[in-house]
């Protein structure tokens, strides 16, 4: 199943905070290095990059970083980055597809080996090709394949090409693989194509080029009970990082995981009350169907799969709470017309093949 599992991780010395929450690292089974921190590689198999997403275009260079890693008989370590470069290059509304923690555990679903997580900082963006692949890859993983996607460049100004990196495989004996472009439907993917899907409230094409459903990693806090007075409860979600892109407003179709158990919902994300003019702080909640327990301090994963309708203000509450049971009614149906949406309690992978 779908599921944050308990399993060990290795404690970790960390140069400068990066945004993980230490205190849940120990949900991920995989074996995870921060800064710092020497690896217990002695050969290896990598991949460089942000991975923000993790869309099928990541997952295609995973996937043969894997299958390289296993003939050669190497570990295969993905090298990524805490803080975003371009967050920390100067772009303060920069939005991640994943928190770091959401990212950890789909690299672990994908049969990742190790994960080497590096603080990202001004100074380190100044590190140039030669000095990242000799100081990082080549002294801290033992590096012996190096996996790079068809346009990928590293290192101060991107000077890291193709051709260079060929030049550098010769002289400390390493060898470069570039893996041919990815297309889906003919188009490539990108983490921008996927945040602007989002932001339009366009699910459906985001989890298209993601490759799994768009997810949210939170917990459930105290909210105003708006919804339990109209006889719909609702679990208010506390999203820690806020650096975590959230869709546009509005109410979607969702399955939510809770304790190992996924419940079918409709999830409403609105920047107000929908009777009430004032601003508020966005708020995201949701409604679990066939569901009345308590799930305050519960972390809970929301999948979205489809947009409903708009955010929209009602005059009176029966008008709202009208329009909350067509909301239900009209997911529930979805539900019966998409049965490979439930495929991700099994296989998160598997639902949008």
């Amino acid at each position: 199943m779908f599921l944050f599992q308990q399993n060990y991780i290795k404690n970790s010395y960390v140069e400068k905070p990066i945004s993980v929450n230490f205190a849940e690292l120990n949900i991920f089974n995989v074996h995870v290095f921060f800064s710092g921190e020497n690896s217990v590689i002695n050969c290896s198999a990598v991949t460089v990059g942000t991975f923000d997403g993790i869309h099928r275009g990541h997952q295609h260079v995973i996937h043969y970083g894997i299958t390289l890693a296993k003939e050669k008989k190497c570990s295969f370590v993905v090298y990524t980055f805490s803080p975003h470069p371009r967050k920390v290059l100067g772009e303060n509304t920069f939005k991640n597809i994943l928190t770091q923690q959401e990212k950890l555990y789909l690299f672990e679903q994908l049969g990742v080996d190790y994960v080497y997580v590096q603080t990202f900082t001004k100074e380190f963006s100044q590190k140039s090709a030669q000095e990242f692949i000799k100081e990082h890859l080549l002294k801290q993983l033992a590096l012996h394949d190096l996996i790079i996607g068809y346009d990928h460049q590293f290192g101060k100004n991107r000077e890291g090409s193709y051709d260079m990196l060929k030049e550098m495989a010769t002289e400390f004996h390493f060898h470069v693989h570039r893996v041919e472009a990815f297309y889906y439907h003919h188009l490539t993917i990108s983490s921008t194509k996927i945040r602007n899907a989002l932001e339009a409230g366009n699910i459906q094409q985001a989890n298209e080029m993601l490759g799994y459903p768009f997810f949210i990693h939170a917990t459930v806090v105290n909210g105003m009970k708006l919804g339990r007075k109209l006889g719909f409860p609702t679990a208010n979600l506390q999203i820690d990082d806020e650096d975590k892109i959230i869709p546009a407003t509005g109410v979607y179709a969702v399955l939510v995981e809770a304790e190992k158990i996924f419940y079918k919902g409709i999830a409403s994300i609105s920047y107000r009350h929908s009777v009430d003019m004032s601003e508020h702080p966005l708020s995201v909640e949701v409604h679990l169907f066939d569901f009345n327990d308590e799930m305050y301090d519960k972390a809970v994963n929301v999948f979205f799969f489809d947009f409903i309708r708009s955010d929209i203000k009602f005059d009176s509450l029966d008008l709202l709470k009208h329009h909350i049971s067509q909301d239900i009614e009209q997911t529930k149906t979805l539900f019966i017309q998409y049965p490979e949406w439930l495929t991700i309690q099994n296989n998160l992978f598997l639902f949008n093949k």
